[in-house]
């Protein structure tokens, strides 16, 4: 078989694997209430598992660096999700609070080695084709983040909260353990080249973070992420508290994943240069989600979540893709860099909601997304025209 036809396989299993991926990640917001009554967590501390969890991946990210050009990445891919699979069985028995969050800060570590070198794993498999299939790549997360909370939603009717956890690590496993095959597959058959770099030395790190153009990309995605993160983590919690409504959030969810697949998938297929799609679809989206979240009606909040993920949905792979563009021959650096920005926000996020929400309503710390948004946009206007474009 010709190495095109090999590294196009491997790019099918990467997508089957971050839908299991998704999923995985997607747990935390399906479960959220049941851990906060299971653990009687008080309201400011309802954030601190998703914080946890993004304490770990930095850790990890900021390893990974140290990595590249030293461990194959397909390698690190198998066995953080292994990781990733232990640590669902182990959230499932876990005892107290304590041990729980352990296990979030281990789960997070895992999910850290994975969210790195997804992106840059495609890079280093597609070369100038990269763009279209990061997007796929994305669109696919988007479709495991789409069946997760409904399923979550549809298992936890007929289990209890411990069981569906065991339930979900055996779903997960299965992309992962597809993954796993395939790459004994490749071993001996796709070229070494197809998926090893230069090591990474410190003098480029400092290039890429005193670039004025990567600056403003790495504030960009830390602020969407942020708007990003409050929206899928806390909407279906959102809604059981203040609309007392324990059916629709996860549709809304849904909706949200169901257009910002749609978005992801095709956004790099428009003729539009990055900064456009931003500048365009985030504020719109973001307008669109405070409507929904004014008006606390369940039917119109799940339409404008859809809206928001059309619209939006596409950040960030668009804002990875621009990231990544100029540096094709060391994916890991800006593939890891910018992921480090996603999980700052990630932790941050939760933190800043959980304490709004504490100091003043659930209500009101929901507006924080929504800001977000806004600001990701007012930064992404400093970007020059031709950002992204050789992506």
């Amino acid at each position: 078989m010709d190495q095109s036809r090999l590294r196009h396989r491997y790019t099918y299993a990467m997508l089957f694997y971050v839908v299991g991926f998704a999923i995985s990640i997607t747990i935390i917001s399906g479960l959220l209430s049941d851990l906060v009554e299971a653990f009687h967590i008080p309201p400011r501390l309802e954030g601190s598992m998703s914080t946890t969890a993004s304490i770990g991946s930095l850790l990890s990210l900021v390893a990974m660096l140290f990595l590249q050009g030293r461990v194959r990445k397909d390698k690190i891919l198998t066995l953080s999700a292994a990781l990733v699979v232990l640590m669902l069985v182990c959230k499932g028995f876990a005892p107290d609070y304590g041990v729980l969050l352990v296990c979030f800060f281990l789960f997070g570590i895992g999910v850290g080695f994975i969210d790195g070198n997804c992106n840059a794993f495609i890079v280093d498999l597609n070369g100038a084709e990269a763009g279209r299939y990061l997007g796929a790549l994305h669109a696919f997360s988007g479709l495991g983040a789409l069946l997760a909370p409904l399923f979550i939603q549809w298992v936890r009717g007929q289990l209890t909260w411990r069981a569906t956890y065991f339930v979900l690590a055996a779903v997960v496993a299965v992309p992962y353990g597809v993954f796993a095959l395939t790459g004994l597959y490749m071993k001996k058959r796709l070229r070494a080249e197809a998926h090893t770099e230069a090591r990474l030395t410190l003098r480029d790190v400092r290039e890429y973070v005193t670039d004025r153009e990567n600056i403003i990309i790495l504030l960009a995605l830390f602020l969407y992420t942020c708007s990003f993160n409050g929206l899928i983590v806390w909407i279906i919690r959102y809604m059981k508290v203040v609309l007392n409504d324990t059916v629709h959030g996860a549709w809304a969810l849904a909706a949200y994943w169901v257009f910002a697949a749609l978005s992801r998938f095709f956004a790099p297929r428009l003729k539009l240069p990055p900064r456009k799609l931003l500048l365009f679809g985030v504020p719109i989206g973001a307008a669109a989600l405070l409507l929904g979240l004014v008006t606390r009606n369940p039917a119109v909040i799940i339409v404008c979540c859809g809206i928001d993920g059309l619209l939006s949905g596409h950040g960030v792979p668009t804002l990875i893709t621009m990231g990544c563009a100029r540096y094709r021959d060391r994916s890991s650096l800006p593939s890891s860099l910018l992921v480090i920005m996603m999980y700052l926000a990630f932790a941050a996020m939760p933190a800043a909601m959980a304490a709004v929400a504490a100091a003043s309503s659930l209500q009101q710390s929901m507006y924080l997304s929504v800001f977000c948004a806004l600001a990701s946009a007012l930064v992404a206007l400093l970007l020059p025209r031709r950002a992204g474009a050789r992506a």
